[in-house]
């Protein structure tokens, strides 16, 4: 297998990750959780999806991606309030998503006219179109030969950039790190990065799960503005970012004034003028808001539970580590019969360390037995859509209940139950 064959079967490993989220939030927003954090999860999940199916020439995934990323930017902005038919839009289109990247990883061919359907229905819930420059009318011009003399930077001049970056305590709950998105940001060109540590606490009174600190950048590179917002578009709603053009002037390079502190809200709109950037406002009022606002119920959860870290392996790695466990619990069988028929007397050294070697046996074997288990919830939300899909054929709503979404049982065993299960549905 290739390097590149690798990456991609990571990003569709990725990406069932992602769907699964997915689904998730827009199940919380059926249940009337519509918060501004639910809201951004989903456009962080079907913007990942995009980005990572971009990058290997997905471009059936990415136009649809796309513009369900669109809907989801709509809903942020408050744009688009969420209701009945708005969120079965969405259902759909999450379920098509799901076809289109499981279809996408096994090679196979969609049916186009689902999705141009649903591409329809999602621009209509927000006034876009699918097609943005058919309806352009073709111009006729004459080129003109303008003389502007000694106007503006030279031609050689390398764009400068300042950046301010200001995380939210999401962005480390989520798994990220400041660390590698300086880095890549640094890689662009030539940075100076000023870290901003004034609000940090004494050690006592230090929040692990807080963020107390931001950082300004002064970038020099060729990269353009879009180059260098892409750095965060992982963190987008994790974090408060400004960059901003640094003007050159025949004095020098002149800075553009930015706000002292960013104000709290979601991240700044990229198409939006420089003239609506928020008003400066003092480190101690910002502190101040911070702290007089109350966390939501969703930011209390994710203080009190920490996040898990995971790793992925190949089942075959781990069905040969089985396989290793296997053949010591039958040496550790016949190595106790050796000492049962050698009639060592019972309660010697041997004795003990056998009852020690069966006991830590046992422990392994559960232990490794338990990798291969999984929670049945992907199978329930897999079902979830083939029963909307069902009901679309016959026209009737319907409603899946599930329970037990936690219980874990082996990988193979999900992937026989996912046949009869969906005979059974439909």
């Amino acid at each position: 297998m290739s390097k590149t064959d690798e990456l991609k079967a990571t990003f569709f490993q990725e990406a069932e990750d992602l769907l699964e989220g997915l689904a998730d939030g827009l199940d919380e927003l059926s249940e009337g959780d519509a918060d501004s954090e639910t809201v951004n999860a989903i456009f962080r999940a079907v913007h990942s999806i995009k980005g990572g199916a971009g990058a290997f020439g997905l471009e059936t995934v990415v136009r649809f991606a796309h513009r369900f990323e669109n809907v989801l930017d709509s809903m942020r902005n408050g744009e688009l309030s969420v209701d009945a038919p708005v969120l079965d839009v969405l259902m759909r289109a999450a379920d098509h998503l799901t076809v289109l990247v499981e279809a996408a990883r096994d090679e196979a061919a969609t049916d186009d006219t689902v999705c141009d359907g649903l591409i329809e229905e999602l621009c209509s819930l927000n006034g876009s179109s699918d097609t943005p420059q058919d309806g352009m009318a073709e111009v006729a011009f004459t080129p003109m030969v303008l003389d502007l003399d000694d106007f503006g930077p030279p031609p050689d001049a390398t764009p400068r950039y300042r950046v301010r970056f200001l995380p939210s305590d999401g962005l480390y709950a989520s798994g990220n790190e400041t660390g590698f998105l300086l880095r890549d940001l640094c890689d662009l060109g030539e940075a100076t990065v000023q870290c901003h540590d004034d609000e940090l606490p004494p050690l006592a009174d230090l929040d692990p799960s807080a963020n107390y600190l931001a950082w300004d950048i002064e970038l020099e590179s060729e990269a353009s503005e879009t180059a260098v917002r892409e750095v965060f578009d992982f963190v987008e709603g994790l974090c408060e970012l400004a960059v901003e053009a640094v003007a050159h002037t025949s004095e020098g390079v002149a800075p553009i004034a930015l706000p002292e502190v960013i104000e709290e809200g979601p991240a700044p709109d990229r198409a939006a003028p420089a003239s609506a950037a928020p008003e400066p406002k003092s480190a101690t009022t910002a502190a101040a808001a911070q702290e007089k606002q109350a966390p939501t119920k969703k930011q209390a959860e994710g203080r009190s539970q920490p996040v898990a870290s995971t790793i992925r392996v190949e089942l075959d790695r781990i069905d040969r580590m089985i396989n290793l466990v296997g053949e010591l619990v039958i040496n550790q069988a016949m190595l106790s019969q050796c000492v049962k028929r050698a009639e060592i007397p019972q309660g010697g050294d041997i004795d003990v360390g056998l009852d020690e070697l069966r006991t830590l046996t046992r422990q392994i074997q559960d232990s490794v037995m338990a990798i291969r288990a999984q929670p049945v919830k992907s199978l329930f939300q897999r079902m979830s859509r083939i029963a909307r899909e069902a009901g679309t054929e016959v026209g009737k709503t319907l409603r899946v209940e599930t329970e037990g979404a936690a219980t874990e049982i082996d990988k193979t065993v999900i992937e026989k139950l996912s046949d009869p299960l969906t005979h059974m549905i439909r």
